[in-house]
């Protein structure tokens, strides 16, 4: 039978044969040029950014602060024991810092110090108090020695309306802890509408921070943990926390004075029980801290909606003819969850805490603080009963 199939005339039959080969052999040696280009590309751009790392880190240390890697966090928790998957050979040769990013960066115990960290082509990165006053931005340099930073903690040194322009830059920051924010302002803080995934901010210390920062604050859709000892906040900046349905801590306590343990002598501290109202609408809180000597017993017994609290910190004043009394106690045992009460300056009575305690055995209560002067000094001028020292 003949062979009807077409042969080229131009194309001998093994050429026809091997074709399909040789295609495939130019297709695999494209692809592998592809692939060593852009490891070229990368690895030196990789190799930069761990040198910046690197150095960032030996700086904080040498100066008495403290970084964590990723790798040393497990479900959120740290562990310092826990060592790095990648190879201890890999390791040796291109560096932790090659393979890893620095997550938390503490910046509270550093001295007055500025090695040239970033010399060879890259920023200088100088640090703490000298650098303040200089134009050298040393929270910039941070920022960008630790692009994946979550976890940061800065002091008044570090704590500059300025500075947050680059704090608002980490993208991945989850936990802002600001020590001794005294020069921390309004301006400052907006900048952390920018940190989307924001789930914990701390300012401590005598903040002029006012309610605006609260607005801020409080449009960032993952806060769980706020804690803000500023004079200057209202029932206005409470409202902006309506729609924080995660948040879990809520703490605005003043900032204490010597003259006062109790942070109230403050003229601005005006929460009222509104402020109280809008707070236990909050189903998820568990630490409520608040101050203010204007509280009653009406605001405070909005508290008993709150189904998962664990800790309650109301601190007033009992010179009020108004003032939290027992009804507040024999309101809040419905919260069956709670495990510490704290009504500093109440008009609490022994007998009120004899019968909470009863109801609630497990809860630790403290009805009032005061020094042993204060409650002398009220005691002669004020009928009322004394509430119970420490």
């Amino acid at each position: 039978m003949a062979d009807n199939t077409y042969q080229s005339p131009h194309r001998p039959d093994s050429v026809t044969k091997f074709l399909p080969v040789k295609r495939l052999t130019r297709f695999n040696l494209r692809f592998f040029l592809i692939v060593i280009t852009a490891i070229c590309i990368w690895f030196p751009i990789r190799l930069q950014r761990a040198e910046r790392q690197q150095k960032g880190v030996e700086y904080v240390l040498e100066n008495g602060g403290s970084v964590k890697y990723d790798f040393q966090y497990s479900a959120g928790v740290f562990d310092s024991t826990i060592e790095s998957k990648v190879p201890k050979p890999f390791i040796a040769i291109l560096g932790r810092d090659f393979f890893h990013s620095v997550v938390s960066a503490d910046l509270t115990e550093q001295v007055d110090t500025m090695p040239d960290l970033f010399a060879n082509g890259m920023q200088v990165f100088v640090y703490p108090i000298a650098s303040i006053i200089s134009n050298k931005e040393p929270i910039r340099d941070l920022c960008k020695a630790f692009p994946n930073l979550e976890r940061l903690t800065v002091d008044r040194r570090n704590a500059f309306d300025r500075n947050f322009e680059h704090i608002g830059t980490l993208k991945h920051l989850k936990h802002l802890s600001i020590q001794n924010s005294r020069h921390i302002k309004d301006e400052g803080l907006f900048h952390l509408g920018n940190c989307r995934k924001l789930e914990t901010v701390y300012v401590l210390g005598e903040s002029k921070i006012t309610d605006d920062s609260l607005k801020v604050i409080g449009g960032l859709p993952n806060l769980k943990r706020i804690n803000v000892r500023s004079a200057n906040l209202s029932d206005t900046g409470i409202r902006y926390l309506k729609g924080c349905k995660q948040l879990e801590k809520a703490w605005f306590v003043p900032p204490s004075r010597r003259s006062s343990k109790l942070g109230l002598d403050s003229p601005n501290s005006q929460f009222t029980d509104e402020a109280l109202e809008i707070l236990a609408g909050l189903p998820n809180l568990k630490s409520l801290a608040i101050a203010s000597p204007l509280f009653t017993n009406d605001g405070a017994g909005h508290l008993a909606n709150l189904e998962n609290i664990e800790r309650i910190v109301l601190r007033s004043k009992f010179q009020k003819p108004n003032a939290i009394d027992d009804l507040t106690l024999r309101t809040l045992q419905a919260n069956k969850l709670l495990t510490e009460v704290d009504l500093i300056g109440s008009k609490v009575t022994p007998n009120g805490v004899e019968e909470f305690s009863i109801q609630l055995p497990a809860c630790r209560i403290k009805p009032a603080f005061l020094p042993e002067r204060a409650r002398l000094r009220v005691s002669s001028s004020n009928n009322n009963a004394i509430p119970l020292s420490d």
